[in-house]
């Protein structure tokens, strides 16, 4: 063992450092091609077949490797592994699993697994020094007769230490066995600009159907062993987040976190893929694997296109970036709380949310001119910018920062400063008169941290709706029934970009209108994010009972301010054409499919004239 650790030690420091710039190996390395692969005596090549359909894709995927054109010198190690299902199922799988040889080389003992599919695949490769290399590959699929070819032949051109600087592969984790043709971020289709290179670079992780290299996945498995078991794994703003926590949505994080990347051939060695929720989506028609071409070329990293995990196109992977802080942004929230005299009662509020599960700080946003907090916040947690509080005041502690702004003016459009403490993407807008449930706003985040990261998100008792009259005036309605186009800010999730739109983009007569009616920054607020998004809000069909304590609702005039606030604010701010859309759906648990509701479960209509 102890051996062991000191080998793992020093294959850890010959492969760790930053890149270094690559213009000198365009110069001095010819590429190669796959029909001449240089190999090393030290390498090795395990592939590791993960079996769980159907016994007869295994078959016809083993029929196809053993087909497969040898490489000369080499002998690869196979290894399956099971996924338990019943137990006559797996005794039968099992014993065809074990019967297997190759000539390829050795087969080993069959490993069963009845773990996740995150322990599963962390766990079934440990290499055992940094020349041994790992294939993936599911039982659906089928491979390119070439598949050996251009394995032993990607790796002497990209991770050979004669070829290429020692620490350039530290960020390469692997070379996928087939293209990349959807952006699964943006849930669309992915074009490179393929420039006559047969490879591209991009950040986004295959973890079947993919070479990979021992540097990088002994980083990747340590830093999934690190991780707390309520990790979820999210990019911010991307649509990966609302699958499960697979091993392909780890892996995009840690390569978006540490600069990491992948390799890419423009043509596939595979028939089959999995995307990154672990579902299989066949890619070909035909029952044979696609085959690369005579004379496929490896080029060297300085000619390869490279993508972010965005998908947007980069100058290197040098370009590619240690972003932890960025990262972090999106996996916790804000809460801005907007106050005004309730000093009573602000500190049950504070203490009802201070415990609240993903929150990383709490902003009180004080709005009266003399009257003074009814507490100071300990030093620890002070917000520096804030105006001197009265040294009698108590001092209280949170379990969270609490910053107490105090405003120079009493403006409801206070409550959406882009204020310098917030650290997160994701706000959580609150009133001092309202407890909500913790778990009703955990379920609210994790539909803004899956598909609805640029959508309102509400309650249903906070939805409200609009409807145009004859006279050309809008009214505002506090009865939904039929939909709602509205929603309230008090429990409402949205994103930091909003608090920057609301305050610098909006034209300052907006929310001048704002304050001369003393009401209307959430319609404001409303027709803003309706304008940008084209969509009505997201709302969760939750109820929390909120705190009867008087405030501006209260007032007779309310609603028929709120209606004028509200036709104002479309005739005079966005041209006399209403862009709220009506959400018919609301949401609660998860579908079907086991996952939070996405937005094809969204249903948004307009019945403005």
């Amino acid at each position: 063992m102890a051996l062991y650790l000191a080998l793992c030690i020093v294959f850890l420091f010959l492969s760790s450092g930053t890149i270094e710039s690559l213009n000198d190996q365009s110069r001095t390395a010819e590429p190669r091609t796959i029909d001449s692969p240089t190999t090393s005596t030290a390498i090795r090549l395990s592939v590791h077949v993960f079996v769980d359909t159907d016994i007869r894709n295994f078959k016809r995927l083993w029929r196809s490797l053993n087909e497969a054109d040898p490489v000369a010198n080499t002998s690869t190690e196979f290894q399956f592994h099971l996924i338990q299902s019943s137990k006559r199922a797996s005794q039968n799988r099992e014993k065809i699993l074990s019967a297997a040889t190759s000539k390829h080389g050795t087969v080993q003992p069959v490993r069963i697994h009845n773990s996740s599919e995150l322990q599963l695949t962390v766990g079934s490769w440990i290499p055992k020094s940094r020349h041994e290399y790992a294939i993936f590959l599911n039982d659906s699929s089928l491979v390119s007769p070439r598949i050996f070819t251009f394995a032993y032949a990607a790796i002497a051109t990209y991770f050979d230490a004669n070829v290429l600087p020692k620490n350039v592969t530290s960020k390469c984790a692997g070379i996928s066995l087939r293209t990349l043709e959807f952006d699964a971020v943006h849930n669309k289709t992915f074009y490179h600009s393929n420039q006559g290179s047969s490879m591209f670079a991009s950040q986004f992780p295959q973890t079947r159907g993919v070479l990979l290299a021992p540097g990088p996945w002994i980083r990747f498995r340590k830093w999934v062993d690190s991780l707390p078991e309520e990790f979820d794994p999210l990019l911010p703003n991307s649509m990966t987040n609302r699958g499960f926590r697979h091993a392909a949505k780890y892996l995009l994080r840690f390569m978006y976190q540490s600069g990491g990347f992948m390799l890419y051939p423009t043509e596939s060695l595979l028939q089959g893929q999995w995307d990154l929720n672990g579902t299989n989506i066949p890619i070909f028609n035909s029952d044979e694997a696609d085959v690369l071409g005579e004379g496929f070329s490896f080029p060297s990293l300085s000619a390869v296109e490279v993508y972010n995990a965005y998908f947007q196109r980069v100058d290197s992977v040098e370009s590619l970036k240690n972003l932890p802080s960025n990262s972090v942004a999106f996996d916790k929230c804000t809460m801005i709380m907007n106050a005004y005299d309730r000093a009573d009662t602000l500190i049950n509020r504070l203490r009802h949310y201070e415990t609240l599960a993903k929150l990383d700080r709490i902003i009180v946003v004080w709005n009266h001119q003399t009257l003074e907090p009814p507490f100071r916040v300990s030093q620890t947690h002070q917000n520096n910018a804030s105006n001197e509080f009265n040294s009698s005041i108590p001092e209280k502690q949170f379990k969270v920062p609490v910053h107490i702004i105090r405003q120079l003016n009493s403006s409801l459009n206070n409550r959406f400063i882009p204020f310098k403490e917030i650290q997160t993407e994701c706000i959580i807008a609150m009133d001092d008169d309202f407890d909500y449930r913790h778990s009703h706003l955990a379920y609210a985040i994790r539909l803004f941290q899956g598909d609805f990261f640029n959508h309102a998100i509400g309650f249903r008792h906070m939805a409200r709706m609009h409807r145009k009259q004859k006279d050309g005036t809008w009214k505002y309605m506090t009865d939904p029934e039929h939909g709602a186009s509205i929603v309230l800010p008090t429990g409402m999730v949205f994103h930091r970009k909003y608090l920057d739109m609301y305050t610098y983009a909006l034209p300052q007569h907006a929310r001048d209108i704002v304050d001369s009616k003393v009401n209307g920054e959430d319609i404001l607020f409303n027709l803003m994010v309706a304008n940008a998004t084209r969509s009505g809000p997201v709302f969760v069909n939750l109820f929390s009972r909120g705190i009867a304590l008087p405030g501006l609702w209260w007032k007779p005039a309310h609603m028929e301010n709120r209606s004028l606030c509200l036709t104002r604010l479309i005739k005079e701010v966005f041209g006399g054409v209403s862009p709220l859309m009506y959400t018919t759906t609301y949401f609660k648990g998860v579908g079907k499919d086991g996952l939070m509701p996405g937005l094809k479960d969204l249903n948004c209509v307009s019945k403005d004239n």
